[in-house]
């Protein structure tokens, strides 16, 4: 894997004294945040496509759905249950330059992590979770759900809505509102490492982040924060990228990715798990049985 680095990154975490305790999911509970998108037009690249209707998460899924998932695969499927394990070195692993120990010991399994997003996991983790989590919904249903990664075009139409070719999922392709106010954690190059030589911008170091306001997020966010898609969906753009039903493939950029980086229409190729792709369910109906 090809090592990063961040330079200037200072780690605060929060420390509570309570053990976390894992409570079951209702079935109806959940399924009443997955999102209506009706069918429609997207642009994906230079072409149109048409796009049906299907049910997306609002939120990427949390550490905390994550840790359900695995307690339940851990008697269900020790077969596989080494592949589903989270990569919790991978903060210090990608980014040796930076103090992340902190993030390693406590960003999985600490309760004050509970609602950001699951990262450091494979897309074939992603995959099985969307299978049990299928298994979950369908229980007792006569017209069954496909639970499975969202397709590219899928990821797009949920971000863009009925404004076929913007960039964001707030609706238009400016990154900050008319108050100043970032709409979502990317990382941010301010003016002062920047250099003009001829026609060319050239940049004062590699990895830069602009003074952060109480409203923003150093690293990853909590799943529902910044503004929602006009079907009520977060984090579409920046926060972690998702992975999409695609080989080695996510979406929409991470809080590490550039500006350009977290639009919709933005892919990272990735074979392995990153601090910066976490991932999202769809689902859509199938024929009764």
């Amino acid at each position: 894997m090809k090592v990063k680095s961040i330079s200037g990154i200072l780690i605060c975490t929060m420390l509570f004294g309570a053990a976390f305790s894992i409570k079951p999911k209702q079935s109806k509970i959940i399924e009443k945040q997955f999102k209506f998108i009706p069918s429609g037009k997207v642009l994906v690249e230079e072409d149109t496509l048409t796009v049906q209707a299907f049910k997306m998460l609002d939120h990427e899924v949390t550490n905390l759905e994550y840790r359900e998932f695995l307690d339940e695969m851990k008697t269900e499927r020790p077969d596989i249950y080494s592949k589903l394990e989270v990569n919790e070195k991978g903060w210090s692993e990608h980014y040796n330059q930076a103090y992340l120990d902190p993030m390693v010991e406590h960003y999985f399994k600490h309760p004050a992590y509970n609602n950001y997003p699951v990262v450091n996991i494979t897309q074939f983790a992603a995959k099985e979770y969307c299978k049990w989590l299928g298994i979950k919904l369908n229980k007792d249903r006569e017209q069954k759900l496909v639970v499975r990664l969202p397709k590219r075009a899928e990821f797009i139409r949920a971000g863009a809505g009925d404004r076929i070719g913007v960039q964001f999922s707030w609706g238009n392709n400016n990154m900050q509102n008319v108050k100043g106010d970032w709409l979502c954690n990317f990382t941010r190059i301010p003016q002062s490492r920047m250099s003009k030589e001829g026609d060319d911008i050239k940049l004062k170091g590699k990895y830069f982040t602009s003074h952060l306001t109480k409203k923003e997020a150093m690293l990853t966010a909590e799943t529902k924060s910044y503004f929602p898609s006009q079907f009520e969906i977060y984090n579409l753009n920046g926060n972690v990228a998702e992975w999409i039903d695609a080989e080695n493939k996510a979406a929409g950029g991470s809080w590490h990715d550039y500006g350009y980086d977290v639009r919709l229409q933005s892919v990272k190729i990735e074979k392995e798990s990153s601090p910066e792709i976490g991932f999202r369910p769809v689902f859509t109906y199938v024929e009764k049985e």
